[in-house]
C-alpha cells in the first residue's frame, strides 16, 4: 500500500489504519487485542484506540490523519471511521478514499495499439473497457471513434486510472 503523507506516530498508525510503520525501514505492526487488556502492568489497546496512560485507551480520530478519506467527507466513529464520497466519486476497497466514478465502466470497445493523426491501427482481438485499454501501457486509442487515450498525469488519465499505469478498477473493487 501507499504510505500516508506526513509523519505519523507509531501508536496512531498501528492503532488505526496502518499495517506497517517506520521512518527508514518498515516494521510490521504488532497484533492488537479485541478488547483492552492489561499485560505486564500496561494496557494493550484494540484497533482504533491508543494508550492514554498505563490503564486507559483513547479513540484515535483517523479523520485528523493526513491522506484519509480523499475526495470524501470523513466521520470519526468509536474505534474506526467512515468515508462518505462526494458526488461523482465512489468508495474503493481500502475504504480510506474515493475514486472518480469514471474509473469504472462496463462499456466495451476496440483497443488500438497504435494511433497516428486520429487513425487507429493494430486492434486487439478482444473488446475491452476504455479503462483496461488506456490504463495499460498497450492502448493508444479506444472505441468506435478512435478516441485517443489520455496522457499519463493528465486530469482525465487520473480520473479513469486513479491507481496509475498498469492498474484498473472493476465493479468488485468499489462499493
Amino acid at each position: 500500500g501507499k504510505p500516508l503523507p506526513g509523519l505519523t506516530k507509531q501508536d496512531d498508525c498501528c492503532g488505526s489504519v496502518g499495517i506497517s510503520w517506520g521512518y527508514h525501514k518498515c516494521t510490521k505492526c504488532p497484533p492488537k487485542p479485541e478488547h483492552p487488556k492489561i499485560h505486564n502492568g500496561q494496557v494493550e489497546c484494540p484497533l482504533g484506540y491508543k494508550k492514554m496512560n498505563q490503564t486507559n485507551c483513547k479513540d484515535i480520530n483517523e479523520c485528523l490523519m493526513s491522506g484519509m478519506c480523499k475526495n470524501a467527507n470523513c466521520l470519526n466513529t468509536r474505534g474506526s471511521y467512515r468515508c462518505t464520497c462526494k458526488p461523482g466519486y465512489m468508495l474503493d476497497t481500502s475504504r480510506s478514499h474515493c475514486i472518480s466514478d469514471k474509473a469504472v465502466s462496463v462499456e466495451k470497445g476496440t483497443c488500438f495499439r497504435s494511433l497516428s493523426r486520429r487513425n487507429c491501427s493494430l486492434p486487439l482481438s478482444q473488446q475491452i473497457t476504455k479503462q483496461i485499454c488506456c490504463c495499460s501501457r498497450v492502448g493508444k486509442g479506444w472505441g468506435r471513434n478512435c478516441e485517443k487515450c489520455p496522457l499519463p498525469g493528465s486530469v482525465v488519465f487520473n480520473e479513469i486510472c486513479p491507481a496509475g499505469h498498469g492498474y484498473h478498477y472493476s465493479r468488485s473493487h468499489i462499493q
